[in-house]
């Protein structure tokens, strides 16, 4: 008899088990790659949290430095650095009777008991002795660490190599001359810097964006070294321990700081007999300032990055 014909056969169960092991095989490599990826997420979150640690201690790193060069200056002239202060380039301007003239000459007069008040100088390296300099934190800084810059008009000897009275875009800070009646002078034996400066950092902010409505001081301030900063070290003196003044906080536009940090508890300011340093940490927003309790309020949140010499961290 003849068989009924079959338009199929029957499927082989090692077939079978082939297209399974296939299927597993497909199953299996999902589930690899889902694993590498999470690997990788953690790995790059590690890397940025251990590149972002590193950046933070060079921060805490610079502000180490600056105290001891902050130190080094007050063993030489027995103070540490104001943090505001009125330089006048032409002589007349030390002898007005104002509290700001009053003040900044006894500032002067301690440090540097025979400065001579007669002369006209070119403090700013602009090529003028015209100038009032107003010197605020983050000028007094580079200014009483750095001393008198040779600038791109001026040269280290004080020669006027480029065009009196222009903005000036490049500094190199000389440290004071041993002539006790005039530190401001260029050229000759030298005290300091007593910090280097990255002259790359060196950067003119009381100004906006346009080079012509720069501040006619020209006094450098400093950035840090996070990328991208754009606001500078913040540097507070207690004039040893005399008292913190706000009028030290304020350098220009952009300054939001009104206060400077204060314990919680009794309103004390940290470091009350020094100085406080401030970075404005990843975000460049400063903030207020203030009462540092545990945990900064949501309102004051853009200050848990900046970096301070007292807590040698983030504020968190």
């Amino acid at each position: 008899m003849q068989r009924p014909f079959r338009n199929s056969r029957p499927t082989h169960p090692s077939a079978t088990r082939s297209a399974l092991r296939r299927a597993f095989s497909l199953i299996e490599l999902m589930v690899v790659i889902l694993i590498i990826t999470i690997l990788m997420g953690l790995l790059l979150s590690g890397v940025m949290s251990a590149r972002a640690a590193a950046l933070n201690a060079a921060v805490v790193a610079e502000m180490k430095n600056f105290e001891k060069s902050i130190a080094d200056f007050k063993l030489k002239y027995g103070s540490e650095p104001p943090s505001e202060i009125y330089l006048y380039e032409d002589d007349s301007g030390w002898s007005a009777t104002t509290p700001d003239a009053r003040r900044s000459r006894a500032i002067i007069r301690g440090i540097w008991p025979q400065f001579d008040f007669t002369k006209d100088r070119d403090i700013n390296g602009n090529g003028q002795n015209s100038n009032v300099l107003h010197l605020t934190g983050a000028e007094c800084l580079v200014f009483f660490l750095g001393g008198v810059n040779a600038t791109d008009i001026v040269d280290k000897s004080g020669n006027t190599i480029g065009t009196a009275g222009n903005t000036i875009n490049r500094w190199e800070p000389l440290g004071f001359s041993v002539d006790p009646a005039n530190p401001f002078a260029r050229g000759g034996s030298r005290v300091g810097p007593f910090q280097q400066f990255d002259n790359a950092r060196l950067v003119n902010k009381d100004s906006t964006a346009t080079p012509s409505t720069q501040d006619v001081e020209g006094m450098p301030e400093f950035l840090d070294s996070l990328p991208g900063q754009t606001k500078p070290y913040v540097y507070v003196s207690s004039y040893d321990g005399k008292g913190y003044r706000a009028a030290d906080l304020s350098y220009g536009p952009g300054s939001t700081l009104t206060s400077v940090y204060l314990q919680s508890t009794g309103g004390q300011a940290f470091n009350s007999k020094s100085f406080q340093i401030i970075s404005a940490g990843f975000d460049g927003e400063q903030g207020s300032g203030g009462p540092l309790d545990v945990g900064l309020p949501p309102a004051r949140a853009v200050e848990r990055d900046n970096i301070t010499n007292f807590k040698g961290s983030r504020l968190e």
